[in-house]
């Protein structure tokens, strides 16, 4: 299974920080430009050049963040807020 991995930067609330398994170099976006989770994983696509895989469970992708609890979650796992 393969991972984007997403990190809340500290400088700004609404921005947030990804890493893709196996790259160096992470991408930022703002939170507050999008309107749920299906405009998250279009994003997501978009910055690692990923047109539909991470909708596709064959290709193994998962959506990970840590909470403020330092607990790892599945991004869908909790409502859109």
């Amino acid at each position: 299974m393969r991972f984007l991995d997403l990190e809340p930067a500290h400088f700004i609330i609404n921005l947030l920080k990804v890493h893709k398994q196996g790259s160096l170099v992470g991408r930022a976006i703002d939170l507050s430009r999008l309107n749920g989770y299906s405009d998250l994983l279009n994003e997501l696509e978009r910055l690692f050049s990923m047109e539909g895989l991470l909708r596709n469970p064959e290709e193994g992708w998962r959506i990970l963040y840590t909470d403020s609890e330092n607990d790892v979650m599945v991004v869908g796992d909790d409502p859109w807020l």
